[in-house]
């Protein structure tokens, strides 16, 4: 049954689902019911069915857990692969979603993280969108905001991996279709190959009229076509824009969410998301200018490495070295059948200090892939001199701790555990 009046259809959709127990008045505003009455054009049977399977879908996932807890420590190690980031807004006040598919090798990105948490950390940012980049752009705009334009660059998508690529977009495409509904305004499908384009030319005659004018396919030249849709000093230079933030635009993540520029952004939990992702891109073991420091990276928001400490059997406490002394090992790659890792840092808390120092050593040989494992022992060292031991794996008290895990998976467990230190 459907209705022609999107008004009456408003009101008839929230009876039918306070009588199903569905309305929630504080998470479903009218802009919220209006979108999901659009997608199923205003045919109320559908659009209950589509309301109760998200309201249910919501429910299974535990939304609000993945938004407070959901950590992506791989973050920077999935952003060199599949670089994907919002930058400023359009003209309309739109949101800007940027994704560039061009280093995207399905395989290593299998090794770098799993679809199951790809998908999880996709649903955590639709949250972000529709919480608080949202609001944000429609405080600054002065009138509602409820979607996005999104860029998708496909220059430089090996053809061997399309079929790979095609899948990963679809799968996290559904998401969006199913359970954010109406929140595109607009994608701009830019290097698009000549197949693609006359692929597209028969595709869109079979999709829903209104789908099909919101996306644009085109080709190389497509920088006068974005500068019709965004200011110049919004879209990155790389784009063929004006805007080169500070440390890359793929980086900063900037717009009314975070720039200060609308009262109350950013918000408490922003900072927060940013340290649940902070996680260790890699080690390092190098040879510096007096001694044999061992050198620690980790991945900083920039994409870079800084390097946090060095430390000597030698040295009583360690010493800062420069990034060029350090040689980085990502994860998920080859690394040497055996190295050592020392780490140190000290802290305050209620004016009394601590320096705390770790040694890491890895034994095994040079993994080739995800499935090789690699033998990890794990001593601690504190300041007072004496040696204890924490068994990551079963996080019970031994002298040490060794373990046949995944290269990935090991790594992951001890330089996550070390990071939850610093922060």
């Amino acid at each position: 049954m459907s209705t022609a009046n999107p008004q009456e259809s408003l009101v008839a959709f929230k009876r039918i689902i306070e009588q199903k127990e569905l309305y929630d008045p504080a998470r479903h505003d009218d802009h919220l019911l209006y979108r999901f009455l659009r997608a199923r054009k205003y045919d109320l049977e559908k659009t209950e069915l589509m309301f109760r399977n998200c309201e249910e879908w919501r429910k299974a996932q535990n939304i609000d857990e993945i938004v407070s807890s959901f950590a992506f420590q791989e973050d920077s190690l999935v952003h060199a692969i599949y670089p994907r980031f919002y930058h400023k807004t359009d003209k309309l006040g739109r949101t800007i979603y940027i994704e560039q598919l061009k280093n995207l090798d399905v395989p290593k990105l299998m090794q770098t993280t799993t679809q199951e948490r790809l998908i999880t950390k996709h649903i955590r940012e639709f949250e972000k969108f529709t919480r608080y980049r949202l609001p944000a752009c429609s405080t600054k705009k002065g009138t509602h905001i409820e979607q996005g334009l999104t860029i998708l660059d496909l220059k430089g998508v090996p053809l061997s991996q399309f079929n790979q690529v095609r899948k990963i977009i679809q799968s996290l495409s559904a998401i969006a279709s199913d359970y954010y509904p109406e929140t595109m305004g607009k994608m701009c499908i830019i290097n698009a190959p000549t197949l693609f384009t006359a692929v597209w030319a028969v595709v869109k005659n079979m999709i829903d009229e209104n789908t099909a004018a919101k996306i644009s396919i085109m080709g190389s030249g497509y920088q006068k076509q974005l500068l019709e849709l965004i200011d110049a000093e919004n879209l990155p230079h790389f784009l063929g824009g004006a805007c080169n933030c500070p440390g890359g635009c793929e980086f900063s993540d900037l717009g009314p969410w975070n720039d200060g520029t609308v009262q109350g952004y950013p918000i408490e939990i922003w900072e927060d998301f940013k340290k649940r992702d902070r996680g260790w891109a890699g080690f390092g073991v190098g040879v510096g200018m007096t001694g044999n420091p061992l050198y620690v990276g980790w991945a900083n928001s920039t994409g870079g490495y800084t390097v946090v400490s060095a430390f000597a059997k030698s040295q009583a406490q360690p010493t800062p070295v420069s990034p060029q002394d350090i040689t980085v090992v990502p994860l998920g790659v080859s690394a040497p059948s055996w190295a050592k890792v020392s780490f140190a840092f000290s802290r305050s808390a209620n004016g009394i200090s601590s320096t705390s120092s770790y040694v890491y050593a890895y034994s095994g040989t040079a993994p080739t892939g995800n499935k090789d494992s690699i033998s990890a022992s794990y001593t601690q060292h504190d300041n007072t001199g004496s040696i204890s031991g924490v068994n990551f794996l079963s996080n019970s008290a031994a002298t040490t701790s060794s373990g046949a895990l995944s290269i990935a998976s090991s790594f992951w467990v001890l330089f996550t555990a070390t990071f939850a230190l610093l922060l």
